[in-house]
């Protein structure tokens, strides 16, 4: 196997960006795929490629192949570079697949510090439902308190969901 540089994979990835851009999604996966395949995981070029195969899929319609590389950089952490920016496309994995236990699950690994401000109420709708399919009513009620008014559809669905668990925790 040649060994290749770094700049190669970049081109590469900024390649397989262009691609996907254009709506070529074969060949982007093709570009992508090769550098997950012969690349080092350490370089930065590398965690770009994991995300961007993430984005090419979603794009596809293909969700949980989008979920599971978006999976991956969750599971990476903060020190995945685009950790933060996955957020964004966990909300759109759900609001392609409501209900996605695993989505909600990987969106509740996220800190409220992290939220983009445009997603702040539904974030936390969606953690304060995960917390209560959970059986976590204080957790779930701790969230939802912090949907605000403003927040339209999610607010209406966090007063519901805060009223049903105040009536099991019979302080209706």
């Amino acid at each position: 196997t040649e060994v290749r540089q770094p700049d190669y994979y970049n081109r590469e990835m900024v390649e397989g960006r262009r691609l996907r851009g254009s709506g070529e999604y074969h060949r982007a996966l093709t570009k992508l795929d090769l550098i997950l395949q012969e690349g080092d995981p350490s370089e930065p070029y590398f965690q770009e490629a994991e995300y961007e195969l993430a984005l090419t899929f979603f794009d596809m319609g293909m969700f949980q192949s989008a979920l599971g590389f978006i999976g991956t950089i969750v599971e990476k952490g903060e020190e995945h570079l685009r950790h933060r920016d996955s957020l964004q496309w966990l909300v759109r994995l759900q609001r392609k697949v409501p209900g996605n236990q695993t989505v909600l699950e990987q969106i509740a690994l996220y800190r409220p510090q992290v939220y983009p401000a445009a997603l702040i109420d539904e974030l936390n709708y969606l953690v304060g439902r995960h917390r209560y399919s959970n059986a976590n009513l204080d957790g779930a009620l701790e969230r939802l308190n912090q949907v605000r008014k403003k927040g339209g559809t999610h607010f209406v669905r966090a007063r519901y969901l805060s009223g049903v668990i105040y009536v099991e925790q019979k302080k209706a």
